[in-house]
């Protein structure tokens, strides 16, 4: 996959010593196979940091996951606005810094703790009737098991959106379409940290469905069990009130 190419041979070549975790892992030496990076949209960033100083890590504490075509499935369907291509940098298992890029509608969401986001980025006001007739996001998968849980907690005013791929449920968080991003099942580190960086660097959160934080500094342990809330307010109103989806999406050992 030509993203995947582009994405880890730049990393391997601009930071050789910087572990890079993708979802399109395979056992060819993509080190070896160059991409013309300078044929790629470059993102100039600069002028959106409100700060520019550098922070000093070891390269040992950073770790870097890909997605490289999130909401696969909606793109065989020709889903499109879905799918989105993901970067996500780690330091000491924390996301600092996340990168959502929607391919087909050339529009790149980025946020860097502390430093600065994207323009296009804004957490939308806070809006008391989200607490009652809240706008909750899941995968299309399983709408119905959750729209029966969310109706027994809020009652019938909720909305449940069904969606495909975890980038664009974060991005529905700041597009004012959702007020939570809920997930059942078990969802891999890749798909998901991008997201929850940029989140933290607005002050939301994402947990499990138990209120577990994630973290992302092993390697090998690429999935996460117990559920996904996102949200960018209101984080434990929503924790409590779904609390019966915990019970039905167990942490398993990964």
């Amino acid at each position: 996959m030509e993203s995947h190419k582009a994405i880890v041979h730049g990393f391997h070549h601009l930071f050789p010593s910087v572990t890079v975790v993708s979802e399109e892992h395979d056992h060819s030496d993509t080190q070896n196979q160059p991409v013309d990076i300078d044929m790629l949209d470059i993102t100039k960033i600069g002028d959106d940091l409100h700060n520019k100083e550098d922070e000093q890590v070891s390269v040992d504490d950073i770790l870097v996951w890909v997605d490289p075509l999130d909401a696969t499935q909606e793109y065989t369907e020709n889903l499109i606005k879905y799918v989105t291509t993901m970067v996500c940098i780690v330091v000491k298992g924390v996301p600092v810094a996340g990168v959502i890029h929607q391919p087909f509608l050339k529009k790149t969401f980025w946020a860097w703790t502390n430093h600065g986001h994207s323009k296009d980025l804004s957490k939308p006001v806070v809006n008391e009737a989200s607490l009652r007739r809240p706008r909750i996001i899941v995968s299309r998968s399983h709408a119905g098991s959750v729209n029966v849980t969310a109706k027994s907690a809020f009652g019938e005013d909720v909305t449940i959106i069904p969606a495909g791929g975890a980038g664009f449920k974060v991005l529905s968080l700041f597009n004012d379409i959702a007020d939570a991003y809920v997930h059942k099942t078990l969802i891999k580190r890749w798909d998901i940290c991008a997201g929850d960086a940029i989140l933290r660097s607005f002050g939301g959160k994402m947990t499990t469905l138990h209120g577990t934080e994630i973290t992302y500094g092993e390697q090998f342990v690429v999935k996460n069990s117990g559920g996904l809330l996102a949200t960018l307010n209101n984080h434990e109103h929503f924790l409590h009130k779904l609390s019966a989806l915990a019970t039905s999406s167990p942490v398993k050992k990964t």
